[in-house]
Parts: C-alpha cells; structure tokens; sequence
C-alpha cells in the first residue's frame, strides 16, 4: 500500500507554501510508492480521504490542526493507515502533543518508515441546533463553547501572528464581547448548573497553540478531560489566563475539573461551539461528548 502526503499550502498563514515543493521532494525520496496531494479549499482533504483512504498505509499531513480534523472526520471504519503530523500549522496543538513538533519534516518522515506507531483516542461531538438540525464531527484535541469558542472565533480571522500570540491577542477582544453562558451539565457521575465562563472538554492538554487548559488529559487514557470555568469580571479573567497558559488555573476556586467518557450539555440560548478551533456552529442548544478509545494509528 501507498504512502501519501497532504499538503495544505494556506496553514500557518501561508508559510507552508513557501516551503511546499521542498516538502514534496523530500517525501518522494523517503517514500517510494507515494502520492502527494494538495488541498484547495476547506473540507477538500477530507472528501479526498473519504474517497481514497483505504488505498493508503501511511498518510502525513503538511498543515495545521484543522487540515489533521479534516483528514479524522474523512476516515471510514474500513480505512487503517497511520498519520504522521509535520507541524507547520499556526496552532499544532496536535503534534505538540504527539512529540513531532520539535522535528524536521523529514525527521518525523523517517519515523513512518521505521514503523514508530500507537493508538491514541479521538472525542465526538453531537450538536443539536435551535431550529433542529443536528452536527457530528470527531475531534482531536479539544472542543469548547463560551470564551472558548468566541476565541477561536476570533483568531480564524485573517491575521500575521501564529501559536499563542494569535490566541493572546484574540483573547482580549472577546474580553470586549464577554457575556456568560447559562447551563446545564451533566456527566456520568456529576451535575452542574449555572453561568458559566467557558466549557472545555479536551483529549489533549493545550489548545490555541499552547494554552493548557485540560493539563491533565492524556490521548491514550481512554478518557476526556472536563474543565468549567465559572463566570467571573473581566478583571479576574485577566488574572486567571496567565496561569492557564501554564495549567496553573486548576487551582482555583472558579474552576471545576473532571475526567469523564461521556457528557452533556443543555444551553439556554444559542451558542458558539468549536473543535479543533474549527467554528462548526453558532446556533447551538444541546451537545453530547463520547470519547472514542485507541481510534487512530498515529507516527509519534
């Protein structure tokens, strides 16, 4: 079976374009019985994916963490390759987690032909919109509503910065726009109710490009990692921030913490929900979070 890579030219705000054509060679050296594709437009590696992945063993992906959300929610039951992450996205949330990110491209090329693999979990995500309809998708990393979501929102707009500064950045015009969200909770084992900051459920510990908001999560537990934060000034949440970037915020009076394999949430006004810093709805009433066990085959 065939190697492929997936080369998004427009992640990290472009820069992957300008290295492109040196990723492509150095794949076709490594990688004998390979095939490149270049995606042009959202969702574009997924349908490929969708239509062509059973043909492949092994599949790296040259984009950030959106283009790897494509390549998971394009995967079939039947489909078994193994991805590789090159991080040369703006957030690479996901290959900070799998130990690539520090890696050349071709270091983490290598390790696909030395076989270097394990299985790590993915979450799911069912929304229910207010006039009825409904979303699923599968997440990678995290998947949030509240500040969260209004962050994410924010930092998909055209910008120059990349990583943590773009994120930092976005945080201080959603402080502009905060309004909290009225909720109900509900786990396997807890109940919770209220305003509320943000919502976060992550398979992974940071997110926006380096924010340790899940510290605790790990991709391989079988688990996804819970974390409210309660509704505060605007004041406190400057205060609070800093430490999240850390994962120092689980200290506080404000945050709740736990580690679940299933959710529920109930808004009582329409919401912005995101994974993998993807906007996917802003018309949210209701959603349902699963962890899915060992789902994936990945390079680390």
């Amino acid at each position: 079976m065939k190697s492929l890579l997936i080369v998004n030219p427009a992640s990290g705000k472009g820069r992957t374009a300008k290295i492109q054509q040196y990723l492509i060679k150095t794949f076709t050296e490594i990688h004998n019985d390979s095939e490149v594709f270049i995606s042009e437009y959202p969702r574009h590696a997924e349908s490929y994916i969708y239509e062509n992945g059973k043909r492949f063993k092994l599949v790296f992906i040259a984009g950030g963490d959106g283009t790897t959300s494509e390549v998971i929610n394009g995967m079939k039951p039947e489909h078994d390759f193994t991805i590789g992450v090159l991080g040369v996205g703006s957030g690479n949330d996901f290959p900070r987690t799998l130990g690539t990110l520090g890696k050349s491209p071709k270091e983490v090329l290598y390790m696909g032909k030395a076989d270097k693999k394990d299985r790590i979990d993915l979450g799911k995500i069912i929304i229910r919109n207010a006039d009825g309809s409904e979303l699923e998708r599968v997440f990678h990393s995290t998947c949030g509503v509240g500040f969260d979501a209004a962050v994410s929102k924010i930092s998909n707009r055209k910008s120059i910065l990349r990583g943590l500064p773009l994120y930092l950045s976005s945080v201080f015009v959603a402080l502009l726009q905060y309004k909290p969200l009225e909720v109900s909770i509900e786990t396997e084992h807890d109940r919770f109710r209220g305003r509320k900051l943000l919502i976060t459920i992550g398979n992974t510990k940071s997110s926006g490009g380096g924010f340790q908001l899940t510290p605790r999560a790990n991709i391989a537990d079988g688990k996804l990692d819970l974390m409210i934060g309660e509704h505060v000034s605007r004041l406190k949440i400057l205060y609070l921030l800093p430490r999240a970037i850390f994962g120092k915020h689980l200290k506080s009076k404000y945050v709740e913490y736990r580690q679940i394999q299933k959710c529920s949430i109930d808004f009582t006004d329409r919401v912005i929900i995101h994974a993998d810093g993807e906007i996917l709805t802003e018309n949210a009433r209701q959603i349902q979070v699963e962890i899915l066990p060992g789902a994936i085959s990945v390079i680390k």
